[in-house]
């Protein structure tokens, strides 16, 4: 059942998909500098690459952001003491 289930539902997500790539294959111009002075920054890409690219992106910082919390949460749970990031601040001293 549940097989089934996911097998639908990702036949779903491919079909929504499909439709948004060909509805928007349109090109864009996607530019990295927000004041328009420099044209070597920009790319032309179609619509539904952008949209992609940025979902992916997404996806990839959810994903580290949630391996963050897993990591603190398991080093937590085992009793295991995470390490002191706050001793590589430079504190004031004579130099060395």
């Amino acid at each position: 059942m549940t097989r089934a289930l996911s097998s639908f539902v990702i036949a779903l997500i491919a079909l929504v998909v499909a439709a948004l790539s060909v509805a928007n294959r349109a090109p864009v111009r996607l530019t990295l500098d927000p004041f328009g002075t420099d044209p070597d920054l920009s790319v032309t890409m179609p619509l539904y690459a952008v949209i992609f690219l940025a979902v992916a992106a997404g996806v990839v910082a959810g994903g580290f952001g949630s391996a963050m919390v897993r990591r603190r949460r398991r080093s937590r749970l085992s009793g295991a003491p995470l390490p002191d990031l706050t001793a590589t601040r430079l504190r004031p001293g004579p130099p060395r």
